[in-house]
């Protein structure tokens, strides 16, 4: 899941939104793996200690993350099946694809997944999304 997140970390530095839009993403996707950990009976503790908040901030942030690239490239407005296309791995896509239609997921709340799968599936529109995800009540991901 943390490749979703950095899909849609990428997609919003790729509108010219700076650090704290990506951080506010990065913040309320762990919600959305802490929710999906604990469908599947793991504990909370797996997604906050330092491999998982470790691994999300990485992802999330550095230019070298391909999943990261491809939000990037998303949030430009680039071509994305031409980007596909060149056969890179984007594991994020088939996860949030995962989740927004698999049905042991379905009824949590997933938003920046779901969000995600609609972006890449040409469901959506990116500067909306985005815009949607950041515009949540806080006490929705608290």
């Amino acid at each position: 899941m943390k490749n979703v997140i950095a899909i849609a970390c990428g997609c919003s530095i790729g509108l010219g939104l700076g650090a704290s839009a990506r951080s506010a993403l990065m913040t309320r996707g762990l919600r959305e793996i802490e929710r999906v950990v604990t469908l599947y009976g793991g504990s909370v503790r797996t997604a906050s200690g330092l491999a998982g908040i470790g691994d999300l901030a990485l992802t999330c942030q550095d230019a070298d993350s391909r999943n990261y690239r491809f939000g990037l490239a998303l949030g430009r407005g680039d071509d994305l099946s031409a980007i596909l296309a060149q056969n890179i791995t984007v594991e994020g896509a088939d996860t949030a694809r995962g989740l927004r239609d698999g049905s042991r997921t379905s009824g949590i709340d997933l938003p920046i997944s779901h969000a995600v799968a609609d972006l890449i599936d040409g469901k959506a529109d990116r500067t909306e999304v985005i815009t949607k995800l950041l515009d949540r009540a806080l006490t929705q991901d608290v």
